[in-house]
């Protein structure tokens, strides 16, 4: 959903450093710029640090890290992982039909996703990478101008966005 803002913003397809092998979908969504990481692309989605066989290596100088509530998340990923789909839900509850799994998923997940944000942050805090913006989904559906006008000042290095194109798109 933030990709699509951006590229609505910019004028320019985000792209992802996944291979089209399995990123065919979000490509048949309207994200044209699936496994695309140069200068073809103003912004790249990875899930760094949690990288997987196969993706494409890339230089950034910024970091913008979307968040989002973690409750939502370890259902939407679960979801994600055994039906396949981003927007399929399966026709059953796991923590009612599948209790022992359940615990197990929970547990897991929110393990590796505390290990993956303290290697982010991390990495470009101490670390200085990369300077990090964060922003949450949620504020994003909320208060979509106001989120991604501090995205895109972020992105743009700038303090106001008065009078620019950018700030005629996000209104």
């Amino acid at each position: 959903m933030l990709r699509k803002q951006l590229e609505l913003i910019t004028g320019i397809s985000t792209g992802a450093t996944v291979s089209l092998n399995t990123a065919t979908s979000l490509q048949c969504m309207g994200l044209a710029g699936e496994e695309i990481v140069d200068d073809r692309v103003f912004i790249i989605k990875a899930h760094h640090p949690g990288l997987m066989p196969g993706v494409i290596e890339f230089d950034s100088t910024k970091v913008l890290m979307c968040v989002r509530n973690p409750l939502d998340v370890i259902v939407s990923f679960a979801s994600l992982v055994n039906t396949l789909s981003h927007t399929a839900e399966p026709e059953f509850s796991y923590a009612t039909d599948f209790p022992e799994w359940w615990d197990w998923w929970v547990k897991d997940t929110a393990e590796k996703h505390a290990l993956y944000f303290k290697t982010l942050i991390e990495a470009c805090t101490t670390g200085g990478k990369n300077p990090v913006y964060i922003t949450r989904f949620e504020d994003i559906l909320s208060d979509k101008q106001n989120e991604l006008t501090g995205v895109m000042k972020f992105l743009l290095g700038v303090d106001d966005l008065t009078g620019t194109n950018a700030e005629r798109r996000i209104k």
